[in-house]
């Protein structure tokens, strides 16, 4: 896989020690973005509350 030199630098700042780059593509292709549990608490707060129950973490807006 290649990436230019933006996206390499992204991802670079999102690796923590020890980390491979596909670790790092692994964890943030599983993060929920915080704007769409926006959108979701928008309507009711029990869908929010699913929401997070469902993606099992809740991580770090970037």
């Amino acid at each position: 896989m290649q990436l230019d030199e933006e996206a390499y630098e992204l991802l670079s700042g999102r690796k923590r020690e020890g980390e491979s780059f596909s670790d790092v593509v692994k964890r943030l292709s599983g993060e929920r973005s915080w704007k769409v549990v926006a959108g979701i608490w928008a309507g009711d707060t029990n869908d929010l509350a699913a929401a997070i129950e469902e993606s099992g973490t809740i991580s770090a807006a970037s």
